[in-house]
């Protein structure tokens, strides 16, 4: 089988104590992201798809295969709530595929062990996605993992069947809002180049005092000359280990000594971790991965911020759903709509009016069969106008009060709305007429307003406010 081009790099482990936290953001995505899971059902005799919310079974199993914005059945994917295994068996594309992707990304960010969202093996930049995630959930979703340089750059160094990254590579996958200190790791690890330009061991480097306020390249020529001094002795590799486990407060007392391993300890107060050992590295004349995989650990991370480098922790932007799906407006949205939370177009809003005016003039209702017209109504939504599955929930209410003259009108609105225009051809049945002229002449946005006003009949509270009922 073809190997997938978007998927996870990685093992993904959600702790336990955020287990509760992260399922129920993955079941909140499915529903708002309008992923769900199709059933067959009989109706009036006649077998009929329609689709269900996607939730836990008596064995904590969540299945889905549908996108009510694709409207096309994928083959069933699964979640388990009890271990936080997420299996996608079709990653899909279009509007499916889109949740299909954030799902991976809030994987990744509730994962406490390193993984990637990826493409080709090659992590995705992740501020697009977050921001959409964020928008969908309402809060903020922290993804430690993809922002930070030094993780993946590490990550694709220790496994040996991915092909090895270089850290510009890295530096364009990783997001700066999660990383405060990006900007110190690309260039520790960027601009001290094999070459050492601009680096030198003499003795007009900066000296220890004013090192805090000191340039980059000062720095990493204050180091280098620090380690080149030492650079032969046989106990430098140990206590340079010692030095990169130590907290600031340990790194500060072994600054005090007045000597080369006193002006190490004091850039460690200033240098990342990573830097000090590619400075390091390279007075040595050794590749800096030689050196790291001899030492085979991470340092401290405790450094603070650059004078002037300083970042405010900012809102993400607001990017609705329907913007990355490639919509106008949110007229597919009115399941999930309050009232004032979506941007709806002015046909919809005239249709609600002429829908309210419909349903009041709605009479001769007495020969109505509530179930052979739901039938035929599902029936024709799908194969005639190509619109998604209906909810069960929506099929079970309008069974349920299958004798009420309310909701007998409501179903009599739809079904006018669907025929409409056929009376201008009484020459032919309706069925001729919708096959033979209406079809052809309606747009795709009438088929989105059928789903719409189904999707209203859902929505009890605006149902209520738009309908009277």
């Amino acid at each position: 089988m073809e190997e997938a081009l978007y998927k996870m790099e990685g093992v993904v482990t959600i702790p336990e104590e955020k287990r509760e936290e992260y399922n129920r953001k993955v079941l909140e995505l499915l529903y708002k992201g309008g992923i769900r899971k199709t059933e067959e059902i009989m109706l009036d005799g006649n077998s009929i798809t329609v689709v269900r919310q996607a939730l836990p079974d008596e064995n904590g199993i969540v299945s889905f295969d549908y996108s009510i914005f694709e409207k096309r059945e994928r083959n069933i994917s699964t979640f388990n709530i009890k271990t936080g295994e997420l299996c996608i068996t079709d990653s899909g594309n279009y509007e499916y595929g889109m949740i299909m992707d954030l799902l991976m990304v809030l994987q990744q960010a509730y994962s406490n062990t390193p993984c990637f969202y990826s493409y080709k093996s090659k992590p995705i930049h992740l501020s697009r996605y977050l921001e959409v995630l964020d928008t969908i959930l309402g809060e903020r979703t922290v993804c430690k993992h993809g922002t930070d340089i030094w993780e993946i750059f590490k990550y694709y160094h220790l496994n040996s069947d991915l092909k090895n990254i270089t850290v510009q590579e890295a530096y364009e996958m990783s997001s700066w809002e999660e990383n405060e200190n990006k900007f110190e790791q690309v260039y520790w690890m960027i601009y001290m180049g094999d070459d050492m330009s601009g680096i030198s061991d003499s003795a007009e480097c900066i000296s220890k005092e004013n090192l805090k306020e000191a340039s980059f390249v000062e720095k990493a020529s204050f180091l280098y000359r620090s380690f080149k001094s030492h650079i032969e002795d046989i106990e430098m590799d140990s206590w340079l280990r010692l030095l990169l486990e130590s907290p600031a407060e340990e790194r500060k007392k072994k600054a005090l000594l007045n000597d080369d391993y006193g002006n190490i300890a004091e850039a460690s107060l200033y240098i990342p971790a990573m830097g000090l050992l590619n400075i390091y590295a390279k007075a040595k004349g050794e590749d800096f991965w030689t050196v790291w995989d001899r030492f085979k650990i991470d340092g401290y991370t405790d450094i603070p911020f650059i004078i002037g480098m300083e970042r405010v922790f900012k809102e993400r932007a607001r990017v609705p759903l329907f913007i990355p799906m490639r919509r106008d407006n949110e007229d597919e949205f009115i399941e999930f709509w309050d009232g004032n939370n979506l941007k709806l177009s002015k046909g919809l809003m005239r249709r609600f009016e002429k829908w309210k005016r419909n349903y009041e003039k709605c009479k001769n209702l007495d020969n109505m069969n509530m179930e052979s017209m739901l039938y035929r109504i599902l029936h024709d939504l799908e194969n005639d106008w190509k619109c998604r599955y209906a909810d069960l929930t929506f099929v079970e209410e309008f069974l349920v009060n299958k004798t009420d003259d309310r909701y007998l009108r409501l179903l009599r609105v739809l079904q006018d709305f669907m025929y409409e225009g056929t009376e201008f051809f009484p020459e032919l049945t309706k069925r001729q007429a919708i096959d033979w002229i209406i079809k052809s002449r309606r747009d795709k946005n009438d088929s989105i307003m059928m789903s719409s006003y189904v999707s209203l009949l859902a929505n009890h509270s605006q149902r209520l406010r738009i309908m009277g009922v």
